[in-house]
């Protein structure tokens, strides 16, 4: 994998799309990447305030983030019924034997299998429900 993120910085201000234009333009500006007719790439999350100051420097087209984009569809998932009862109940055995060293340990002798800590998933992190299932 590579990276070609040119900045990183702390906006304190709120987080408008006007203000965030005014912050791409002076990115821009720092890095000498005005290329008159030619286009600036840029790729986000899909927040409405990215992408519309985006547009208001002048900058595109805007690449959604496609992880971001997977996460997304990810939690809508996890928000089905089904779905997310099925969750809940898993994340009360993983809860059990979190709190019972003493049942996960004999559980895991009963049955003859390696020993393991279960994984408790983090409600916004999609891929931690993976793994807790």
């Amino acid at each position: 994998m590579q990276s070609h993120v040119l900045q990183t910085r702390p906006l304190y201000e709120q987080h408008t799309s006007t203000h965030l234009a005014e912050v791409l333009k002076e990115v821009v500006s720092e890095w000498k990447l005005e290329r008159p007719g030619n286009t600036i790439p840029v790729t986000t999350d899909n927040a409405r305030n990215i992408v519309n100051a985006i547009s208001e420097a002048g900058l595109g087209p805007q690449i959604g983030c496609f992880a971001h984009t997977i996460n997304l569809a990810a939690q809508k998932s996890t928000g089905i019924n089904k779905v997310s009862r099925l969750l809940s109940r898993i994340r009360s055995v993983v809860s059990f034997f979190h709190r019972s060293t003493t049942a996960a340990q004999y559980k895991q002798e009963m049955l003859n299998v390696p020993k393991h800590k279960l994984i408790h998933d983090v409600p916004t992190r999609w891929n931690s429900s993976y793994d807790m299932v």
